[in-house]
């Protein structure tokens, strides 16, 4: 596989991610897991002169429960991680499953859940889980830090509401409702 020349940065911190981002410009693309990077770059179908690695920022790489908030997914969290996790299964495991149908082993072992979303593919497999269970995108940026409900996380075919100059840090899945499939599946009955 060859690759096109391209400067490879390892920011410390989100903060020195973000001003990488804003300096650089549009020739600058985040990478966490690389799995929906590297191949279309291989394949001359997306051009970066720079790839920002967030893989060494400390606190991007977790799963969590909160009682009130729901499930906390960090944007380092490889899908495998998620698939497994006793504590997705548990909490939610349509999470799980989305995580588990995500291409290959391999794949599941690099690949990251933000960076499935953050490609917008109108192939991604986790998006509906996340648009279903009204989840949020939680957003990291030069100035202030925000919050994209999954629903309106994308724009377009490969494109999304991220400003330039901003990263997703994290998931936020709100604990699912007991009820609320069934009441959804007889809204849905003629």
């Amino acid at each position: 596989m060859v690759l096109p020349k391209f400067e490879y940065l390892t920011p410390a911190t989100l903060e020195e991610a973000t001003m990488l981002l804003s300096e650089l410009g549009s020739g600058a693309k985040i990478m966490a897991g690389g799995t929906d990077i590297i191949p279309p770059m291989r394949d001359k179908v997306l051009k970066a002169d720079y790839l920002i690695d967030i893989k060494h920022i400390p606190g991007l790489e977790y799963i969590t429960y909160d009682e009130t908030e729901g499930l906390k997914i960090g944007a380092l969290t490889k899908l495998y991680d998620i698939q497994t996790s006793k504590l997705v299964k548990e909490k939610n495991p349509s999470v799980a499953q989305a995580a588990k149908y995500v291409a290959s082993t391999q794949i599941r072992n690099k690949g990251t859940m933000v960076g499935n979303i953050c490609n917008a593919s109108p192939s991604c497999d986790t998006a509906p889980i996340l648009i279903a269970q009204n989840a949020a995108v939680q957003v990291h940026g030069p100035e202030n830090d925000r919050v994209i409900p999954a629903g309106s996380f994308f724009k377009g075919v490969k494109k999304t509401w991220l400003e330039p100059n901003e990263i997703v840090t994290g998931l936020v899945v709100p604990p699912a409702g007991r009820g609320r499939v069934r009441r959804l599946h007889q809204a849905l009955r003629p």
